[in-house]
Formats: structure tokens, C-alpha cells, sequence
């Protein structure tokens, strides 16, 4: 990132490539592995965020980690709710299932 920025990428186009590459990273398989995070991992990815706020390469209104995670659980779980067509929305154990947040 520091070296794009040097070689004079536009602010916009710095902060697509850093939601682009880190993001979607960190939200790739969040629901999978989220809830297996210590405390000390969330606050470790939690200063990555900061940092580049901090650094310029992100947006200001990057929500924090735990916000992050929230909106992967919340996709992951309206997708199986959307597509009828997946085999899990068939059990009764997850058509009426709601993640449940933690911050």
C-alpha cells in the first residue's frame, strides 16, 4: 500500500485496492472462523483497521471488526434463509434461526 501511494495511486483508488485485498480477506470465511477468535485476535485485526484509517489507506467510516464480522454472519445466514433451493433452508433447525451477535 505504502508503495502505491508513493507512486501517486489517487486516495479513492488506494482505498478500493486496501477494501479489495484486506477486507474481503478478513471476511472472506469469517462466519466459519469468527467465533473461534480470542479476545486478543479481534483487538490484533481491530488495529489493522485503525492503523490504516490512521496510515490513509481506508475510508474513515470503515466499521470496526466486530462490525465486520456481524455483516458476514448476517449475509452467510440470509443467503441460506433467500435461496430455497439450498439443502440446509429445508431443516427446521435453520429456517427460523437468527445469528446471534457478539461484540
Amino acid at each position: 500500500m505504502r508503495i502505491l501511494r508513493a507512486r501517486g495511486i489517487p486516495a479513492t483508488s488506494l482505498h478500493d485496492i486496501f477494501r479489495a485485498t484486506v477486507v474481503s480477506r478478513i471476511q472472506y470465511a469469517a462466519p466459519a472462523w469468527s467465533g473461534m477468535c480470542s479476545s486478543a485476535d479481534r483487538t490484533h485485526l481491530g488495529s489493522i483497521l485503525r492503523r490504516s484509517k490512521r496510515l490513509a489507506y481506508s475510508r474513515n467510516d470503515l466499521p470496526p471488526i466486530a462490525d465486520l464480522f456481524n455483516a458476514a454472519d448476517d449475509d452467510f445466514f440470509n443467503r441460506f434463509k433467500i435461496n430455497s433451493m439450498q439443502s440446509l433452508t429445508t431443516s427446521t433447525y435453520l429456517t427460523n434461526f437468527e445469528p446471534v451477535h457478539t461484540t
